[in-house]
């Protein structure tokens, strides 16, 4: 299941979720659309467009989880039931959206990763194959961005984000 949304009960938010991935080939259409919304959540409005559906809620009890359900039907006379996993909680544990940056610095992390995983696989086959790694340039721009997230989050009033994050990768072989 997708990861829940956050949401104040105090806000009213507008959510639109683009279906057109579900959708046959073009010019399939959504041609109807409604929600399924919990008691304590208030539907505002809803509307929907050829490919996007779109809810406008307000309430909902902190710390409480809901489901929400999208039926639409498109012109070909298909039917759908897609989740909306929402989670209400006070603004103050709202994290703010992830800066450019931080996203940047999220898929390098993940990179490396992925890099120290395909380099300790391909040793364990090759036993002590010899190839060129690019890993100490990853790990050069990790600490560039760590540095650049940290003057982010300081100009915003904040504290670093970052403590002694550095990977220390075994390095096949070493």
């Amino acid at each position: 299941m997708q990861e829940y949304t956050l949401k104040d009960p105090a806000t009213t938010r507008s959510y639109t979720f683009d279906r057109s991935a579900l959708l046959a080939p073009p010019p399939t259409k959504i041609i109807a659309s409604t929600w399924e919304v919990p008691t304590d959540l208030t539907k505002v409005s809803d509307a929907f467009t050829d490919t996007t559906t779109t809810i406008v809620l307000s309430g909902g009890q902190v710390s409480t989880d809901y489901l929400i359900y999208n039926n639409f039907t498109a012109d070909d006379q298909q039917t759908y039931r897609e989740v909306f996993p929402l989670r209400v909680v006070d603004a103050a544990f709202i994290p703010p959206p992830p800066s450019q940056l931080e996203q940047e610095f999220s898929a390098l992390r993940v990179a490396l990763g992925q890099k120290a995983a395909k380099d300790t696989w391909e040793y364990q086959i090759a036993n002590r194959m010899k190839r060129e790694h690019l890993f100490a340039d990853l790990l050069k721009w990790e600490e560039r961005l760590t540095q650049l997230v940290n003057q982010e989050r300081r100009a915003a009033g904040g504290p670093g984000f970052f403590k002694n994050h550095y990977v220390r990768p075994v390095v096949p072989g070493g």
